[in-house]
């Protein structure tokens, strides 16, 4: 098969394997660019899903139908993989170095074989997380924990959102549960000083001096197996020792009353 007069470049196995050409002039005068979904003779085939091109543009395109297109480079006489486009799976890879790096699915769904980046990550689009959804303002996206899809997590106030278990009405033994609770003044550790086998969990300041309690010492503090601070539970604790001290104000103003 010819090339026709729109186009030149090279042609390997013509309506059998891939063809690829330089786009030197237009099909109609003072044409510029090939259209959106457009077809162009030998080389982009039927009805096109394509984006519109300018001219002078290397176009590569295979044939055969449902054709893959597979791109090597040798290294020291060893052939390596660098990209792979399975056309019946519509799926691309990229490829580094034979290892498959980043993989596209015809849903668009982007997998990464490692989430390691060295430069800047800039995202300006919408974060869905799996079943969860895309989440909504002030909530945080959450790690679900190793192989597990990341969810949408925020400390919902609503009663709706909660199954209540009952009412606490033990204000003078939280009180005195946190009047017996130490006290200390720290600083984070960094994550280079964690013990072999141990993981440091920080809020990523170690330079600021913090004063807070110990989850050895509050337990009733905390969330995620003993792990974080929740200022869920310190602030439900807080209220009831607030009431407990209003209470032994208001007996206090009673007792000056009665002399």
């Amino acid at each position: 098969m010819a090339v026709s007069g729109m186009h030149r470049g090279w042609v390997y196995n013509p309506n059998k394997g891939i063809l690829g050409a330089t786009l030197i002039g237009p099909v109609k005068a003072g044409q510029s660019v090939l259209g959106a979904n457009t077809a162009l003779d030998g080389i982009l085939l039927g009805t096109p899903v394509s984006p519109a091109v300018a001219l002078n543009t290397i176009v590569i395109s295979i044939m055969v139908a449902s054709g893959d297109i597979l791109i090597a480079a040798n290294n020291g006489g060893n052939s390596q993989a660098y990209l792979f486009i399975d056309a019946s799976a519509t799926t691309m890879t990229l490829y580094t170095a034979g290892v498959s790096a980043i993989a596209i699915s015809a849903a668009q769904v982007v997998t990464l074989a490692s989430g390691i980046s060295t430069g800047d990550f800039k995202l300006n689009l919408t974060l869905t997380a799996g079943a969860d959804g895309v989440g909504a303002a002030t909530e945080q996206l959450t790690s679900g924990g190793a192989a597990a899809e990341c969810t949408w997590a925020a400390a919902g106030c609503l009663r709706e959102y909660k199954n209540l278990k009952r009412e606490r009405t033990d204000e003078a033994e939280v009180l005195a549960m946190m009047l017996a609770t130490p006290v200390y003044d720290f600083q984070y550790k960094e994550k280079s000083e964690a013990l072999p086998g141990q993981r440091i969990i920080n809020t990523g300041d170690t330079k600021t001096m913090y004063t807070g309690v110990m989850a050895d010492d509050a337990p009733w503090v905390t969330q995620s197996d003993g792990r974080i601070f929740t200022p869920v539970s310190a602030f439900g604790h807080t209220v009831l020792a607030i009431r407990a001290l209003q209470a032994q104000i208001d007996e206090l103003k009673k007792g000056r009353k009665g002399n």
